[in-house]
């Protein structure tokens, strides 16, 4: 076959056309994950992201001049609209060329793709297997009805094929790194590293904060396990996954690592798990592994809280020493009666105890939250709130965000939101234009009080928790204003921000003309 050459785009993250920028240590790990397969198999495999690439539509056109496949996946958000606006694009240049999307949002809306993204099959499952079998079919000249693990649009109606198994990470090859320049990387994280550091700086999204004394930068982020044993009902993951869970072996991992880092040394290793602490096994062997190798490095990984208690003292010892600074971890209601409806059951005063086993050890546990799932009371999404306020005030390392929550195709509780009356998009102009947590919610599903309470929280976090970038006294004073406020929950008119925002604005036009002027 001629052209053996798959193109893969990875979508903005964030629409440049309003300057957001998200943090670049988030790799393209499901394409560099597919692409193993496509490697073996003797494919040119050129992978795009558009987070480095100055005209990534162009670049991508160009790519696709001899290629046989273009393919792209997605999560919600942005990345929606602009891969869907590619895909098409590419449709119009390259009428013949093959276009299979992938990932978790396509897996679930499917159709959205065949029909909307000028996809010719969507992958609804692990994709590593599945794609190496579409290759094989292409090249076959087979059509891909007989591959298992996708979505097609036979005569305007789509269909699914047989499932596609879950498979350990012995079944496929191992995550081809040499892919992607992670220098391009390292290089865009400096930029962004000097633009949130400059004086009229801006946050840069999903990156974290440096440990004391010590940079996270440059940082990759790595992909060791796959699914969630979980059975989280406002989660997708359970009916894509299965909830099987399948995980790279602690050795094999550090291997990886270790190898990774030998041709381009790196400060902070972001894991990309659903659920990177199921096994606490595998947990203390890379922790001890990383101090045996002499890897010094910070890194984030998520856990649960029902696992953070299950920990031994020495396995959490060992996590800490080991570099572990940031541990996110969904605690999602602080309700027993809503834990039970959403499945994660964990009951009163866990979510504490875990907090406090990580804090004393100087890690920090970030927190998520949900309020307004369907049916759930106003007394609910208050105690949840006070929970929240609670972490804040008692403990000195841990963070804390409070999500709305947004109804999400192919979970459990989809159908519940949909009979409650939440309408959801239908066009990927729709999807990509939403799910800007902590700005947008379902409209009506929280009540107007709660919804008040709720923005005054997400506007004092950061405050609290000292992230805000101003002169030193007046930090010093709001920090300690919305502390207080987070300890007594008074959110009524907090003027003293609303003086110091307007100063802030005006301040921000002189400079802006000031150098404009120069």
């Amino acid at each position: 076959m001629k052209n053996r050459k798959v193109v893969m785009y990875l979508p903005h993250r964030g629409d440049p056309d309003k300057g957001e920028l998200i943090s670049a240590d988030l790799l393209p790990l499901e394409l560099i994950q597919i692409a193993g397969p496509a490697l073996q198999r003797g494919w040119k495999v050129e992978l795009i992201d558009a987070m480095i690439e100055e005209r990534p539509l162009e670049r991508v056109l160009a790519a696709c001049a001899d290629a046989a496949v273009f393919c792209s996946s997605c999560i919600l958000g942005y990345q929606v609209l602009d891969g869907v606006n590619v895909s098409n694009a590419v449709r119009e240049r390259y009428p013949h060329l093959a276009i299979w999307w992938g990932g978790w949002f396509p897996a679930a809306v499917p159709e959205l793709f065949l029909q909307g993204a000028s996809a010719d099959a969507v992958c609804t499952g692990q994709g590593e297997i599945t794609f190496g079998n579409m290759l094989d079919a292409l090249e076959a000249r087979q059509p891909l009805d007989g591959v298992a693990g996708l979505a097609l649009l036979r005569e305007d109606h789509v269909i699914l094929t047989a499932r596609q198994p879950v498979v350990g990470f012995e079944d496929f090859p191992r995550a081809p790194f040499e892919v992607i320049d992670l220098q391009r990387y390292y290089a865009e994280q400096r930029r962004q590293t000097a633009i949130e550091s400059s004086p009229n700086g801006r946050g840069i999204r999903h990156r974290f904060p440096d440990p004391p004394g010590r940079s996270a930068y440059p940082a990759i982020s790595y992909h060791s396990s796959f699914g969630c044993p979980e059975p989280c009902t406002f989660c997708n993951s359970p009916g894509v996954t299965e909830r099987r869970y399948k995980m790279l072996s602690a050795e094999t991992l550090l291997d990886h690592v270790q190898e990774i880092m030998a041709k381009d040394p790196f400060h902070g290793l972001r894991f990309q798990d659903a659920n990177f602490g199921v096994s606490e096994k595998r947990t203390r062997a890379f922790a001890q592994g990383l101090l045996d190798r002499g890897l010094r490095i910070t890194w984030h990984a998520t856990i649960e809280i029902k696992q953070v208690n299950q920990y031994s003292d020495a396995t959490l010892d060992l996590m800490r020493d080991s570099g572990l600074f940031i541990a996110p971890t969904g605690v999602e209601t602080a309700s027993w009666e809503m834990q039970q409806s959403i499945g994660k059951r964990i009951k009163p005063g866990e979510a504490l105890k875990a907090i406090g086993r990580l804090d004393e050890r100087g890690i920090v546990a970030g927190c998520s939250y949900i309020i307004g799932f369907p049916g759930e009371t106003e007394d609910s999404m208050r105690q949840t709130l006070d929970e929240a306020r609670a972490i804040k005030t008692q403990f000195k390392h841990a963070s804390v965000d409070v999500f709305p929550y947004r109804p999400i195709p192919g979970a459990a509780l989809w159908k519940d939101a949909l009979d409650r009356g939440y309408q959801p998009p239908t066009t990927a102009g729709e999807w990509g234009g939403m799910f800007e947590y902590k700005v947008d919610s379902w409209k009506g599903a929280i009540p107007a009080g709660v919804h008040h309470d709720w923005s005054v929280f997400n506007f004092l976090a950061p405050w609290a928790d000292g992230h805000v970038k101003c002169n030193p006294v007046v930090k010093r004073l709001l920090q300690g204003s919305a502390r207080w406020r987070m300890k007594t929950g008074n959110f009524r008119l907090p003027l003293e921000f609303k003086v110091y925002h307007r100063a802030r604005q005006l301040l921000d036009r002189v400079w802006t003309a000031q150098t404009a002027a120069r």
